[in-house]
């Protein structure tokens, strides 16, 4: 996903909310996360769209949100706004918990 696009989806979220992992190829962590990601998105198929970003394909989009290290999840409510920044590898119950935290 390009920076444009994700600009695009950013403005354009129809009452859902967003939550992006900046990650890279070569990070493990961000291969081990996928798993998790999968389930997430599948338990908030109804409210939260998920999207990837590689830090190497669009280093644009990882300088305006201040990446410095992969895997980092940004969350944005379902008016585009940036709600929660979480760095590293997380667990399945943080990141639901940050999700739920807006929509329960």
């Amino acid at each position: 996903m390009t920076e444009e696009d994700f600009d695009s989806v950013l403005k354009n979220r129809d009452g859902r909310g967003l939550l992006v992992k900046f990650g890279a190829v070569w990070c493990g962590p961000c291969r081990r996360m996928q798993p998790i990601l999968e389930e997430l998105a599948h338990e908030w198929q109804d409210y939260v769209d998920f999207y990837a970003i590689d830090v190497d394909d669009d280093v644009d989009a990882a300088l305006k949100y201040g990446i410095r290290s992969v895997p980092t999840f940004i969350f944005f409510d379902d008016r585009g706004s940036l709600r929660k920044i979480l760095r590293g590898m997380q667990s399945k119950k943080v990141l639901h918990d940050m999700i739920a935290r807006y929509y329960e």
